[in-house]
């Protein structure tokens, strides 16, 4: 039995979200933690205007 593209294609979108939403789950409790305990650069821009910043460039 051969499965036709657009079952591959659903099989295959349906699994990386699966995995996706599995690893985002196991770490969120982590987010906060990690990345203030990381060594950053001293050009990095203070966390206020990273959401600013985000939302006007993605738009």
């Amino acid at each position: 039995m051969t499965l036709s593209s657009p079952i591959k294609i659903l099989i295959a979108v349906v699994g990386t979200v699966a995995i996706g939403s599995a690893s985002g789950l196991i770490t969120a409790d982590a987010i906060n933690t990690w990345y203030a305990g990381i060594n950053k650069p001293s050009f990095n821009p203070p966390n206020w205007i990273l959401g600013p910043y985000g939302r006007c460039s993605t738009s």
